[in-house]
């Protein structure tokens, strides 16, 4: 039986006022962690489309230059 699609919805829209810089943007593994995020719904079969919600232009150029495939949407706060 074939999985449903389903939209994934990523809420990246925090300040990280208490670690002084934003934590989406740090490397790990070479890439930035938001990249890392979206990447495992972007290799899931069953999601069709993925909502980043945020309010930091830097973490749409962070997904945005990684040229995903799936369809990707943003929701500014």
């Amino acid at each position: 039986m074939a999985l449903p699609f389903v939209t994934a919805i990523v809420v990246a829209a925090g300040n990280s006022t208490r670690m002084g810089r934003n934590k989406l943007l740090l490397s790990v593994g070479g890439e930035p962690l938001i990249v890392k995020t979206v990447a495992a719904f972007v290799n899931a079969e069953s999601v069709r489309d993925i909502v980043v919600v945020t309010s930091s232009d830097d973490v749409k150029k962070a997904i945005t230059e990684k040229q995903f495939s799936k369809n990707m949407k943003y929701q500014y706060l």
